[in-house]
């Protein structure tokens, strides 16, 4: 049997905070569906907003309670927000492209559901067996060009879909789509491992 190497410490679950931070992501997810009736729509706003109060409450409760359900103040670290926002913006662009595609194939171009999942299957396996090249290039060079190359080929994959969005031709839709699947592969943010922590920052500065 495998021992504990540390003492068990019974600690208490911040029922309240969990709570709130539940209704908060509900009323935005909520809210964000109401995009698709306008701007104008009353619920949108008053859903954002109400999101917006609780993520504020979920806040000024953590920074007073002993038993936090999160710890925030990763969010006091620069390399830690850009590097969550990077991430975050990777996703959406690429979750939302893989389920946009094959719909627009099927609707707009009248192709069947067979050609609307392979058009995405080119691009997925270029990433793929480029993946090692492009951990010995960071390795190499650093994360500069890893960071620069990817946010620029993001960059340029959304604009070819977003100006051309109206008239893709299947070929048109495989060749942009492969430029942005070589973006999961090569815009990736990795923390400095050799930065210091905070406490070895303080220790220095001591």
């Amino acid at each position: 049997m495998i021992g504990s190497y540390h003492p068990v410490k019974k600690k208490s679950f911040n029922w309240l905070a969990y709570a709130i931070l539940s209704a908060g992501m509900v009323s935005l997810v909520i809210g964000v569906n109401q995009l698709s009736k306008g701007l104008k729509n009353w619920r949108l706003w008053i859903l954002l907003v109400l999101a917006a109060i609780l993520f504020i409450i979920f806040v000024r409760i953590s920074k007073r309670s002993t038993s936090k359900l999160l710890d925030l103040s990763v969010f006091e670290d620069r390399a830690f927000i850009f590097g969550a926002c990077a991430y975050f913006l990777l996703q959406f662009i690429n979750i939302g492209v893989s389920f946009v595609l094959p719909n627009y194939i099927q609707i707009v171009n009248k192709q069947t559901s067979l050609i609307g999942g392979l058009v995405l299957l080119p691009g997925s396996i270029v990433a793929r067996l480029l993946n090692s090249y492009f951990g010995r290039l960071y390795d190499r060079l650093g994360a500069k060009v890893p960071l620069y190359g990817g946010a620029f080929l993001m960059a340029l994959g959304s604009f070819l879909l977003a100006n051309w969005g109206l008239s893709l031709t299947t070929w048109m839709i495989i060749c942009f789509y492969g430029i942005l699947m070589l973006v999961c592969d090569w815009f990736m943010f990795q923390l400095d491992k050799e930065k210091p922590t905070r406490e070895e920052s303080v220790t220095k500065d001591e």
